[in-house]
């Protein structure tokens, strides 16, 4: 993730690497060790062994990201104050030229997290087991994702966001699926940042049929979500 003015103080050099708290100074072990992090306490939030509380809002969404990413980054649960851009290649595909996703300004941030929330705890979303309904669902959510707070992290922390809140609103989802590197979801969320939905309200659909009712634990997939 690129951005549009000076934030050398987060990295350890023009190469773009994230300075953090494990003073890794390579991509690929970085990636490697931050996944491992994440996702232990991801997994943990899937299978219900661990929440995270609060009310659904913002705050509660950084208090997500901080939970996920304290081990590694020192801005884990802060708001970014930079412009962020990266070129997606699923836009290029779908528009026919180079595109990134129209990431919310540092300063409209806030409120497009507190709108697409607020969406998120209150609305109607009728029966996510139809393809149908999971349309509006995924629009919202997509809506939520696109505000991209922070400076990394993002997909991982909407996705933790999201399995709380269906838990919360008894309409359960089976997030692992949604975790298999095959489903490709962070494409998913891009592409209906535009309005194509079509691909992210099917597998927020086949979740919703697939959440286990009676067996909570499940084995933790192989999985590469990327930020």
């Amino acid at each position: 993730m690129k951005n549009s003015k000076d934030d050398s103080d987060l990295y350890h050099s023009s190469d773009f690497l994230l300075i953090n708290k494990l003073v890794i100074k390579d991509f690929k072990t970085l990636g490697a060790i931050e996944r491992t992090i994440s996702f232990e306490v991801i997994y943990q939030i899937f299978n219900g062994e661990y929440s995270i509380k609060g009310n659904f809002d913002y705050e509660h969404l950084k208090k997500i990201h901080e939970e996920l990413f304290k081990e590694i980054y020192s801005f884990a649960g802060k708001e970014r104050d930079i412009e962020i851009y990266k070129k997606e290649e699923v836009l290029e595909k779908a528009l026919g030229y180079k595109m990134t996703a129209l990431y919310s300004s540092p300063q409209n941030i806030e409120k497009h997290v507190e709108k697409a929330t607020q969406q998120l705890k209150t609305q109607d979303f009728q029966n996510l087991k139809n393809l149908d309904g999971c349309h509006n669902f995924a629009d919202v959510s997509a809506k939520l994702w696109l505000a991209h707070p922070f400076r990394e992290g993002n997909t991982r922390t909407t996705l933790v966001y999201l399995d709380l809140l269906c838990k919360f609103r008894n309409m359960p989802m089976d997030f692992y699926y949604l975790a298999e590197k095959d489903i490709k979801i962070r494409d998913a969320f891009v592409l209906a940042t535009i309005g194509k939905t079509e691909i992210l309200a099917s597998r927020f659909m086949i979740a919703r049929t697939r959440h286990p009712e009676k067996e909570q634990t499940k084995k933790r997939p192989e999985q590469e979500i990327t930020r």
